[in-house]
């Protein structure tokens, strides 16, 4: 049994690189006097290891499920899964756990489009990681 991580990204292969970019910022980010922590296919699920059963370990261990919404990932059949098995416990998304996060315009399925996320297609990833930031830590978002 692995660690848990405070944010599963869940992300299309596409996204990989801004997923990796977005994962390394946040683990230079402290929350209740420790860095904050990740899981990204890449960084947590080894050569030869299981890599469903690692992914439903991280889906199952890690406090929030980001989403990092494009055409791509929409188009994923395991995007689609990690999104499905996030739901499926709390479906009206009540406990707050998932957290969708726009990478790229793009028209979202009606099960996803009922929940706020945080835009980062903008000029302004700073305020959006902002948001997210705040997310991660339950405090409120910030006014700015």
């Amino acid at each position: 049994m692995n660690e848990a991580k405070d944010v599963f990204l869940s992300h299309n292969r596409a996204d990989k690189p801004w997923a990796r970019e977005l994962g390394r910022r946040i683990e230079l980010e402290e929350f209740s006097g420790r860095r904050m922590t990740v899981f990204l296919d890449a960084w947590d699920i080894d050569p030869g290891e299981n890599f469903v059963s690692r992914i439903d370990e991280g889906l199952a261990q890690s406090r929030f499920v980001a989403l990092v919404l494009s055409p791509e990932m929409l188009a994923s059949d395991w995007c689609r899964l990690e999104t499905t098995a996030t739901l499926a416990t709390d479906p009206m998304n009540r406990k707050g756990r998932l957290i969708p996060l726009l990478l790229k315009k793009t028209t979202l399925p009606p099960i996803l489009s009922v929940f706020n996320y945080i835009d980062f297609t903008g000029d302004n990833y700073e305020a959006s990681f902002l948001r997210l930031r705040a997310k991660i830590r339950g405090e409120r978002p910030p006014r700015a």
